[in-house]
């Protein structure tokens, strides 16, 4: 079951990293300016913090999946959390009616499962087969 849940969150960022990139590379490629008042940036600054956003998220994911520095993949699955709660939660940010608000909900809901998901790559390294044969070792 972890290790599903693991993977769908794997999935879950994998896309989200994507979209960021494929957003903020429009825009830039268009000129058109973005306007998400959810997060703290505007116009084109925002374009290339979401360019950078979705690089980050899809290099996160590609080395958690592949075993290398697999750290990292909770530590975007938090910033990603921070940033939802964040704007929509505690910013100045208002919900245009009910079927958006349960939307985001639902949204952070997820992402606080992919969150907890993601943490059990520390268990995971801790009884990876590679760590065993280097306890072994010495």
């Amino acid at each position: 079951m972890v290790k599903i849940l693991r993977a769908l969150s794997y999935g879950i960022h994998f896309l989200l990293g994507l979209l960021l990139f494929g957003l903020g590379a429009v825009s830039i490629i268009s000129d058109t300016p973005l306007r998400l008042e959810m997060l703290p940036w505007s116009g084109m600054e925002l374009s290339r913090w979401l360019i950078y956003l979705g690089l980050a998220a899809v290099v996160c994911v590609t080395l958690a999946v592949l075993g290398i520095f697999r750290f990292l993949f909770p530590v975007w699955c938090l910033v990603t959390l921070i940033l939802t709660v964040r704007g929509y939660f505690f910013s100045p940010y208002r919900f245009s009616g009910d079927d958006e608000f349960y939307w985001v909900l639902g949204f952070t809901s997820l992402l606080l499962l992919t969150f907890a998901a993601s943490l059990t790559l520390f268990k995971a390294a801790r009884a990876h087969p590679a760590n065993e044969l280097q306890r072994k070792r010495h």
